[in-house]
């Protein structure tokens, strides 16, 4: 401690203090009373020090997250919270700074009108809990560490499923198909042809009928400009 000395100088003692009862985990306003170390050569007429100690409640800050999702923005586009993120749209990235051990809730839509999302990949692992619609909510889990998540979406054209879903409902109507059994049939099969666009919608009616298990062909499909 820095005590003043009646010659003008400055001199650095050695204090102890005493704990009393200070508790460093509990809120409050402590004084600490000191025990100085003076020199024989010294006479201490100021007495012994005191100091006083605040230990503070403040809530500590909590650890942001470092979480960001990556997708093929140009081919869906994401809403949360039901604002829609046209900057991470552009860049095809979306970073959260959330704090941690909080939830995110991403809602990816086409990015075009009238198509619909067909399968999505996470980190290069299909998500077989998803069976294709117009819409794909992701929750995204945040942690302390830096995370990274990669989501690959595979769209289609609408168009094409509603034309043969409902081409097969006329076959069921006019005693074609069996039952609407068969329309399931259809429904299951045609997933596998979602690639492709109907570039040749009449050929594709014209090429439509009943192989010989009685299962409705489906005309082969042709790339899109």
């Amino acid at each position: 401690m820095a005590t003043l000395l009646d010659t003008g100088k400055l001199a650095y003692l050695p204090v102890t203090w005493e704990q009393g009862d200070y508790d460093g985990d509990v809120a409050g306003t402590y004084t600490l009373n000191g025990v100085m170390e003076v020199p024989e050569d010294v006479t201490n007429n100021a007495g012994q020090p005191t100091i006083e100690v605040i230990v503070s409640d403040d809530t500590p800050v909590p650890t942001p997250s470092g979480a960001t999702v990556n997708y093929n923005g140009g081919t869906v586009k994401l809403t949360i919270d039901g604002e829609e993120q046209k900057l991470a749209d552009l860049i095809g990235s979306y970073h959260s700074d959330a704090e941690a051990g909080s939830q995110v809730e991403m809602v990816f839509k086409p990015a075009v009108e009238g198509r619909v999302i067909q399968s999505v990949t996470i980190n290069g692992e299909v998500d077989e809990t998803f069976t294709g619609g117009t819409e794909y909510t992701y929750i995204l889990n945040v942690e302390e560490e830096n995370e990274e998540v990669d989501l690959q979406f595979t769209v289609t054209d609408r168009t094409i499923l509603d034309s043969i879903i409902d081409y097969a409902k006329g076959l069921v109507e006019d005693g074609v198909l069996e039952d609407e059994d068969r329309l399931e049939e259809v429904k299951e099969k045609f997933p596998g042809s979602l690639g492709y666009s109907c570039c040749r919608t009449g050929r594709l009616f014209r090429n439509t009928g009943r192989n010989q298990s009685g299962m409705v062909r489906l005309a082969r499909y042709y790339p899109c400009d």
